[in-house]
């Protein structure tokens, strides 16, 4: 019963999460609707596929942007591109290196 009372630590922490997901929220909307604005024209007169292309790396920058907002436990995309890259580097790495 004391947790739901509005003075309690567990409300302000609450609280001031909330506040910081809507900040990031209006930054991202400001953000995104630049960049809409200043690439819709160049879009409208692009081909196919760089409108693909562009359609791609906006899909993953708002993937980015709900694991930031959202403060979700996903993998990144750094953390995938190690889980399919690394085996393969390491092995380059170990083929170029010069014996001791």
């Amino acid at each position: 019963m004391a947790n739901r009372l509005p003075n309690s630590p567990v409300f302000a922490i609450r609280a001031n999460g909330e506040k910081n997901m809507i900040e990031k929220i209006l930054i991202l909307i400001v953000a995104y609707t630049a960049i809409f604005i200043h690439d819709g024209l160049t879009l409208k007169c692009a081909s196919g596929k760089v409108r693909f292309a562009y359609g791609i790396l906006i899909i993953a920058s708002l993937y980015l942007c709900l694991i930031y907002v959202l403060e979700l436990p996903w993998p990144n995309l750094d953390e995938l591109i190690d889980f399919f890259l690394k085996d393969p580097a390491e092995r380059i790495v170990k083929s170029v290196k010069r014996p001791s």
